[in-house]
C-alpha cells in the first residue's frame, strides 16, 4: 500500500488555522475496499494529490484497534470493525497503521505532504 508522502515534518505557521480532515487516498482506497467493502457498497476517497498529511500511526495501533473492537454490536454483526477485528494481525496493522489528511478547501494543488501534524 502507498504510504504516501516522504516530506520532512513540518509546523504550521503561527496564527494560521486550518481544518485537517481524515480521508483515503485513491491507492490506498483499492487495497482497502478489495479487503473490506462489500460489494455493492461504495468506498468513498480522494485524489492521491489531495493529501497533505500522511501519518504513521503504528505506535498507537493497540489503542485504534481496541476503539475499532469496542463497538461490540458491530463486530458481532459483522459490520467493518467485526472484518477488522477477523483479519490476521499483521494484516489488520498494514490496513490501519496509516492515516492520511486532506485540508478542509484544499484541491491538493499545493504539493506539500506532511509526515506530522503538529502545530
Amino acid at each position: 500500500m502507498n504510504r504516501g508522502c516522504s516530506a520532512a515534518p513540518m509546523r504550521v505557521p503561527p496564527g494560521s488555522r486550518g481544518l485537517c480532515l481524515a480521508a483515503h487516498p485513491d491507492s490506498a482506497a483499492r487495497v482497502l475496499g478489495a479487503r473490506l467493502v462489500r460489494d455493492g457498497r461504495t468506498l468513498y476517497s480522494v485524489p492521491d494529490t489531495r493529501v497533505m498529511a500522511t501519518v504513521d500511526v503504528r505506535p498507537w495501533l493497540g489503542q485504534k484497534v481496541g476503539a475499532v473492537v469496542a463497538h461490540r454490536s458491530e463486530v458481532q454483526r459483522g459490520a467493518l470493525p467485526g472484518r477488522l477485528a477477523a483479519l490476521p494481525a499483521a494484516e489488520r496493522e498494514a490496513l490501519l497503521s496509516t492515516e492520511w489528511c486532506i485540508r478542509r478547501g484544499s484541491s491538493g494543488a499545493e504539493g506539500v505532504c506532511q509526515t506530522e501534524l503538529t502545530v
